[in-house]
C-alpha cells in the first residue's frame, strides 16, 4: 500500500502546467509518474508521425514502443536546448528508417522465395500480368526513393510541415531537407513517367 501511495502522491503533483523538462527531471530522479505523463502528453503526435513514416500497422506500433524505451534510457541526452518533442521526433524518425529496413530485408526475402517458385511454374500470359499487378501492389513510388529523401518528402507534403521544422526532425539544415525534397520529387516523376511509357509500350502505342 505505501508504494501505491507513493505512486497516487506523485501522479497527483503532476499538472497540466508542468513543463517537458520537470517532468524529465522527474524522470531522471527516479519517478515513474512522470514518464507516464510524457508518455500520455506525446505518444499520439508522435504514433501519427509514424504512421506518415510506415503506414498504420505493426510496424508503426512496434516503433512506439521502441521510441519511448529509446527515450527513456537516453534521457540524459536530451541537451534541452530544442523542443522536447523535437527531439522525440528525432528518435522516432531513426525508429522507422531502421523499420524501414528491416521491412525490405523481409520483403526481399519473400520475393526471392516467390522468384524461386515461380521459376519452376509454367510462364502463361495471364501468370505474367499477375506477376505484373503484384508488383505494382507491392512497390510504390515512395519505396524506389532513399530513406532520407522520403522522409523528408513526407514531412513537407504530408504532414504539412515548414521546412525550417522538416530540417529540425530530420537533423539537417534546411538547405540539405530542401535538396532531399527535390530531388525525391524528381525521382518520384521520373518513376511515374518510367512506367507510363512501359504501360503504352505494352499496349502498343508510342515508341
Amino acid at each position: 500500500m505505501g508504494q501505491e501511495e507513493g505512486h497516487r502522491q506523485a501522479v497527483s503533483s503532476l499538472t497540466p502546467e508542468t513543463t517537458a523538462e520537470e517532468l524529465v527531471t522527474r524522470c531522471q530522479a527516479g519517478n515513474a509518474a512522470a514518464f507516464e505523463e510524457l508518455y500520455r502528453r506525446y505518444a499520439n503526435r508522435v504514433y501519427r508521425h509514424l504512421v506518415t513514416l510506415l503506414g498504420a500497422g505493426p510496424d508503426a506500433e512496434d516503433c512506439l514502443q521502441a521510441v519511448f524505451l529509446t527515450a527513456f534510457n537516453k534521457l540524459h541526452a536530451w541537451d534541452r536546448t530544442s523542443l522536447f518533442s523535437t527531439w522525440l521526433h528525432g528518435i522516432a524518425l531513426r525508429q522507422s528508417l531502421n523499420a524501414r529496413r528491416a521491412r525490405r530485408r523481409r520483403a526481399a526475402a519473400m520475393q526471392a522465395h516467390e522468384r524461386e517458385r515461380r521459376s519452376t511454374a509454367p510462364r502463361t500470359p495471364e501468370r505474367s500480368l499477375m506477376q505484373r499487378e503484384e508488383t505494382q501492389r507491392l512497390f510504390c513510388y515512395l519505396e524506389r526513393v532513399s530513406d532520407k529523401k522520403r522522409a523528408a518528402f513526407l514531412l513537407y507534403y504530408v504532414e504539412q510541415l515548414p521546412l525550417d521544422e522538416v530540417a529540425a526532425r530530420t537533423g539537417t539544415s534546411v538547405h540539405t531537407a530542401a535538396a532531399r525534397i527535390k530531388y525525391a520529387r524528381a525521382e518520384i516523376r521520373k518513376a511515374l513517367e518510367r512506367d507510363q511509357l512501359a504501360l503504352r509500350r505494352r499496349d502498343g502505342v508510342g515508341p
